[in-house]
């Protein structure tokens, strides 16, 4: 049950971030601020990345019945982000792990693809409301 669960929020969340025509998002959020504001750019860029002098990483946001929030960080350890670089792929492998963390948290954790999408289907509005919310593509 849970395995079926767990695969039903990763397809949901994939198809969401990647639209009705199935396709790659030419853009994605990133922040420089630990996701109080964010901006958006080429999603080729593999987080994190130089922005104006500030470390950029992937930002997720979502909407909610008081507005939109960051709910997600994302970024790759030095080591997977320059493979990623010279492989040049779109999407990492489904082995890859990366690192994510809360907007205020203090430490990245290192997660596989499988468990950022069980974050991502688990992130709640910062005023801890049950609200349904949704995310936000640029």
């Amino acid at each position: 049950v849970v395995v079926c669960a767990l695969a039903v929020c990763v397809v949901a969340i994939v198809l969401e971030i990647t639209g009705n025509n199935g396709a790659l998002p030419n853009k994605n959020f990133f922040t420089t601020d630990d996701g109080k504001t964010w901006f958006a750019d080429s999603a080729s860029k593999l987080p994190p990345f130089d922005h104006n002098g500030a470390q950029a990483v992937r930002c997720y946001v979502f909407k909610g019945k008081n507005g939109e929030f960051a709910g997600l960080l994302q970024k790759y350890d030095d080591t997977n982000r320059a493979e990623l670089a010279r492989r040049g792929d779109k999407l990492p492998p489904r082995d890859m792990p990366s690192l994510v963390k809360k907007p205020g948290d203090k430490e990245w954790t290192s997660v596989g693809p499988d468990q950022e999408a069980l974050m991502l289907a688990h992130v709640s509005p910062p005023d801890g409301s049950n609200s349904d919310i949704e995310i936000v593509m640029p």
